[in-house]
């Protein structure tokens, strides 16, 4: 009679709960229907989050001298960059959200910088390793930049022209007498016109 506490067997016995996890990691693929095509077809379509680059130049969609994923790289990064900030990021993210491997993207950003459209430089921390990549783009040979129209008048001027003067009056040009005659008594019970009328009770 075989004793169980004894170590498993090397043909038809038990085996080691060691190799579960493995095949429950292998066994959503393994219930997968195969697919033609591709690999690319079994990755997964990114999710909708709003986010969108402007408006691109057709002269840098029809440029033969790129290759068609520099393109597309360009112009992820021209949405990350905004108004044309400097970008720090690594080339493993940027390998991500291609889809495609690290030795690739060095590829494309090669090709970028031939063509004039990116400068990078590597990063490094207090301790000199390197810890990524920082991009510049040159934003208008990708890019539309629409020009701001002017709003009111540009120009500084020390004097504001009458065309621009409210001509809508509150009080009448003309002069009011009796409301002078009011100010004239109420300064003079003030005080401050007692020389003014010293003047006039001499002459």
């Amino acid at each position: 009679m075989t004793s169980y506490t004894q170590g498993p067997r090397r043909a038809g016995g038990f085996t080691s709960l060691g190799m579960t996890a493995p095949l429950m990691r292998a066994l959503p693929q393994l219930l997968q229907p195969e697919i033609d095509g591709p690999l690319r077809k079994q990755l997964e379509a990114p999710i909708d989050k709003n986010r969108f680059v402007k408006a691109i130049r057709q002269c840098f969609i029809k440029n033969p001298r790129l290759m068609p994923m520099t393109r597309i790289m360009l112009t992820l990064i021209s949405g990350w960059a905004g108004d044309g900030r400097p970008i720090e990021t690594t080339i493993g993210i940027i390998a991500k959200h291609l889809g495609k491997s690290r030795r690739q993207v060095c590829r494309y950003l090669k090709d970028a910088v031939e063509e004039g459209y990116l400068f990078y430089s590597r990063t490094k921390n207090r301790k000199g390793m390197y810890t990524g990549v920082k991009l510049r783009l040159n934003l208008n040979a990708i890019r539309f930049f629409p020009k701001k129209k002017p709003t009111g008048n540009p120009r500084i001027q020390d004097v504001t022209h009458r065309a621009k003067t409210n001509s809508k009056y509150i009080l009448p040009i003309k002069r009011d007498d009796e409301l002078w005659g009011k100010l004239l008594s109420f300064g003079e019970n003030l005080g401050y016109f007692e020389k003014a009328s010293a003047e006039k009770d001499t002459t």
